[in-house]
């Protein structure tokens, strides 16, 4: 756990200057200061995954973890509701491509980046479970 916390401060910190490197500095304060909308945005995509799916959950703020707590036993559930919310880094993405935009690049970075514990999960129940079928 604790090699956890340290990798997303080691995060936290090399990413902006890997980002300033690239993208204008003012580009990447507004990016900052639209995170907790997309931060919001992801979660509420988690809270939908969860409503059609039918799960328990929780809401939980425990140090760096803020999000859902999701009781089930299925592996399938759990990489449906980890995956839905990377519609919003995928959106970003097409947005960056279509219209050059860098605003939307950077906060597909830091979207991916605050993702790593949802991507973690759905590498990890499809690898244990991979005859699972979404």
């Amino acid at each position: 756990m604790k090699l956890k916390i340290l990798s997303y401060i080691a995060l936290g910190i090399a990413m902006p200057w890997l980002l300033s490197r690239v993208i204008d500095m003012n580009i990447l304060l507004t990016a900052y200061i639209l995170l907790p909308l997309i931060g919001s945005i992801h979660e509420l995509l988690h809270l939908i995954a969860i409503k059609i799916l039918h799960l328990d959950h929780r809401f939980i703020v425990n140090g760096l973890f803020i999000g859902f707590y999701i009781n089930t036993n299925s592996p399938k559930n759990i990489v449906i509701a980890a995956s839905l919310p990377q519609i919003t880094t995928i959106a970003l993405i097409i947005i960056y491509i279509v219209f050059n935009s860098y605003l939307a690049l950077a906060l597909s970075i830091y979207h991916t980046a605050l993702s790593l514990e949802d991507i973690a999960k759905i590498f990890r129940y499809t690898l244990l479970y991979h005859n699972i079928s979404l």
